[in-house]
């Protein structure tokens, strides 16, 4: 009887087993005999039957098969960078663009430094450091290639400085492009118009307005006085009319009223050329030899030379003979030639024919 009791065990053993490897019972099309409960499917089971009826795809994706809820997510795209990316690129320039229009000037601090907020092609540009200092010149602007803001009033702006390729380079390394940042706070602007911003010396320094154009600022600071627009205006009246060149160049000083002069210059015959400028400012004090004055154009168009970008340009005159020979030594721009002119006449048609 001992040995019958464990014999019936095992072979009840043996019949459990085999009815766990059974099939689940049903119909070939999947139906449930009656009086059964159907199966309970995993989410994972359900979404593999509809794509087992999905029609077939012509390329299998190499990427790993997901499951949960990411299966259920939306697709990814192929590159999701590019959509995210351009709106992010077009706000940050529309913010350095926003940010240079309330600081576009020259602003100057102590121990002798400069911050010029400026233009380079249309494109914001950063020029900055000491006054007068060699290497800045060699390197010139820096265009804005970066801005984070940490608040409304704090940034981190990145510029990028062109290498130097005039042959002007004191080193090798200014032959190579050079990238700076540095911080900005803007907090103070609108309170006493200041700046605060962090020089390449890793001080950070306060910065007042000096002027809307680096030579405004350079004199605000270092309190240089240049010729008053009424002292200009005397010598004007001195060299009205038009003055000729040996080699067939004239140049002009006339006055519209009593607030603007005019200067022209050009080649008799020619045609073309920019007509008419007014004078800007003087550039030294009543009195020096020679006078700079600056003298701007207008943007003008002509069939000879197409358009012609607006300029202000320096002109250089010495009237050491205007008293005894009634000639002008004069120099057209910073690179230009001198030349000695001799007074012609009044009008273009006297000067026109009058010869050297």
């Amino acid at each position: 009887m001992k040995r019958i009791l464990p014999l019936a065990l095992a072979c009840a053993l043996l019949l459990s087993l085999a009815a766990c490897n059974e099939p689940v019972p049903g119909g070939e099309d999947g139906s449930v005999p009656s009086g059964g409960s159907p199966p309970v499917e995993s989410p994972a089971q359900a979404e593999g039957q509809q794509q087992s009826e999905a029609p077939p795809v012509e390329a299998a994706s190499t990427e790993p098969a997901q499951s949960g809820s990411e299966a259920s997510g939306p697709e990814r795209p192929l590159k999701p960078e590019l959509p995210q990316e351009a709106p992010a690129i077009r706000d940050r320039q529309a913010e350095i663009q926003a940010l240079w229009e309330t600081l576009r000037g020259c602003w100057t601090a102590a121990d002798e430094r400069f911050a010029y907020f400026t233009y380079e092609d249309g494109e914001p540009a950063f020029f900055g450091g000491i006054w007068e200092s060699e290497a800045l010149f060699r390197r010139g602007n820096g265009l804005v290639t970066g801005l984070v803001a940490h608040s409304d009033r704090e940034y981190t702006v990145t510029v990028t400085y062109p290498p130097v390729e005039d042959g002007n380079a004191a080193d090798e390394q200014e032959t190579r492009e050079m990238v700076w940042s540095f911080e900005l706070d803007v907090g103070r602007e609108g309170i006493d118009e200041s700046i605060r911003l962090n020089d390449a010396d890793g001080m950070t320094r306060q910065y007042a307005w000096g002027g809307h154009s680096y030579d405004d600022a350079y004199d605000s600071v270092h309190d240089i006085q240049y010729a008053s627009f009424d002292e200009v205006r005397n010598e004007w009246s001195e060299l009205t009319g038009y003055w000729n060149s040996e080699d067939g160049r004239f140049i002009a000083f006339d006055q519209m009223d009593s607030n603007t002069l005019l200067f022209q210059e050009g080649v008799w015959e020619a045609g073309g050329g920019r007509g008419w400028g007014t004078f800007e400012k003087a550039m030294t004090a009543m009195g020096e030899i020679p006078m700079e004055y600056i003298i701007y154009y207008p943007t003008v168009e002509n069939e000879m030379d197409g358009v012609l970008p607006e300029l202000s340009q320096p002109i250089y005159v010495d009237i050491t003979d205007l008293y005894t020979k009634r000639m002008l030594h004069v120099q057209i721009g910073e690179d230009g030639q001198w030349r000695a002119y001799v007074n012609a006449g009044e009008t273009a048609e006297e000067a026109g024919q009058s010869t050297w």
